[in-house]
Order: C-alpha cells, then structure tokens, then sequence
C-alpha cells in the first residue's frame, strides 16, 4: 500500500509535468516573431532595413541611421501580425529575420553588427560607431550562390561591385561602439590609406601580414644586391676583361628583384583585400 507521502510527491511531480507542457506554447509563442503593419506609399522589398520618421517608413542608409526602426518581411514570416488593413508592409523590430545585407564594408561573419549602408535598405558590417540593426546570424559566404552584384558609387567618385544577399540577423536596435582598435597607433596612417585603396576596413592583423611580406622581401633582395655585389668585386679584382659580362650579371640580378617585388606586391594585395 502506497504511503500518503509518496502519493503527494507522485501528484506534485504529474502536475509539474502538465504545466511545463502547457507552457511550451506560450514559450514558443512569445519567442515568435511579432511584426507591426504600416501603410505606405512606396513599395520596399522583403529584407530591407527602415527608418521611421514622423510616422513614416523610409529605406535605411548610412545619412539617416539614427532614426533606423527595423525590416520588412512577409505576413506569413510574421506569427503575430499587427494589421489594420490593405497597402500595408511588416515591420519587425526585434527577433530574428532576413536583411539585405552586403560585403561593402567587408565579408560578414557570425556575430558581426550590422548597420545601415550607403545603398538604399541594404546593411552592411559595423566597425564604426553608429546605429546597428542587430547581430548576423550567419558568415555571409554560406550563401554566395547566392549574391547578386551592385554597384556603388565610392566617395572618392569611383564605382565599386560589391556582394548583396539575403542574410538571418537577430534584431535588436541599439547604438553601437566597436572595440579599442588594436593597431599601433604608429600603423594606423597606413592602415587608413591601405583601407582607403581597397574600398574597405583592413584588419590589424592583415596588415601585420602585408608588413611582413615587405619585410621579408627587402630582407632577401638585400641579401641578393650584397651577394651579387660582392661577387662583381672579386670578379673584376680577378679579370678586369670580364667587365662586360659582370654588368649583364647584375642586370640579370636587377630582373630578378623586380620579378621578386612584383610577386610580394601581388601577395600584399591579395592579403589586405581579403
């Protein structure tokens, strides 16, 4: 026969099982996506970021980042559709979507913030102080079957092709403050003018990469100059006849250390382009 203790144990333990299983819904309801409706006068696609101001939507760029609301998605993306009628688009301001999102400020990665682009509705990765749309959710190049070709304008006049795509983000809005940059303050003009050449941010540790391959590569044309030079010397203290054939020598070594910076310069150039 069952003690009266075991029996209210048995009871509490059924019916703590019965309330968690009631509660999965609700958990799994409030962790849904809750998009509001707005009724506008433009069409915007599924994906891009929008400020709000005076109570009407715009796409989001890098000018109006500061009044930068959410995305737009579909009805049916939405599990909670805030609607008051037809002509409307959805608006998500917090939990997970698809932006557009773009690799003009560098490829994105996991983790990254995203904040507002140059390019009408489009993000793209945070590494200055502004307003961030949230946190990428993905690396961009999972879905480079993906990407689609636009073109930027540069503000230096120059047009650039960049990367666009539909990427998950996790919407949170909230001002952002990158990290202290870790590069020495004596690297940072060359960083900014190697960044400004190649249209993005280069990391500090591409940077350190570049400056190691110049060194190496002074290094060994040194090496190279000094060995031919002192070859040349005791060669003509030896055969002052064979002048002619020591300045074909050292032209030949002059070849040589140009095909060694051009190489080295190819190499800088596909590590701070990523």
């Amino acid at each position: 026969m069952l003690q009266p203790r075991r029996i209210r144990i048995g009871v509490i333990a059924i019916l703590t099982l019965l309330l968690s299983w009631l509660a999965l819904p609700i958990a799994a309801h409030a962790a849904s996506v809750v998009s509001q409706g707005f009724k506008v006068t433009e069409k915007f696609a599924t994906g891009q970021a929008v400020v709000m101001n005076n109570g009407t939507l715009a796409a989001a760029t890098a000018a109006n980042q500061s009044q930068l609301y959410g995305v737009v998605i579909t009805r049916q993306d939405a599990v909670i559709s805030l609607s008051n009628g037809l002509n409307e688009v959805q608006v998500v301001t917090s939990g997970p979507a698809s932006v557009i999102a773009s690799d003009l400020n560098g490829e994105i990665k996991t983790g990254d913030q995203l904040v507002p682009s140059p390019i009408s509705g489009v993000v793209m990765k945070g590494t200055e102080a502004g307003k961030s749309l949230g946190v990428a959710q993905q690396d961009m190049n999972t879905l480079s079957a993906n990407y689609q070709k636009q073109s930027v304008k540069m503000t230096d006049g120059s047009t650039k092709q960049v990367n666009v795509v539909l990427l998950s983000v996790a919407v949170n809005i909230h001002d952002f403050q990158p990290s202290v940059p870790t590069t020495p303050a004596i690297l940072l003009p060359l960083q900014s003018a190697l960044s400004n050449t190649v249209g993005k941010q280069v990391s500090t540790m591409r940077l350190i990469i570049a400056l190691g391959i110049l060194v190496v590569t002074i290094v060994a044309v040194f090496v190279i100059l000094y060995a031919a030079a002192s070859s040349s010397i005791r060669s003509v203290g030896r055969n002052p006849t064979a002048q002619s054939a020591i300045f074909l020598s050292l032209i030949q070594v002059v070849a040589i250390i140009a095909v060694i910076f051009a190489v080295a310069f190819g190499l800088i150039m596909l590590v701070i382009r990523g």
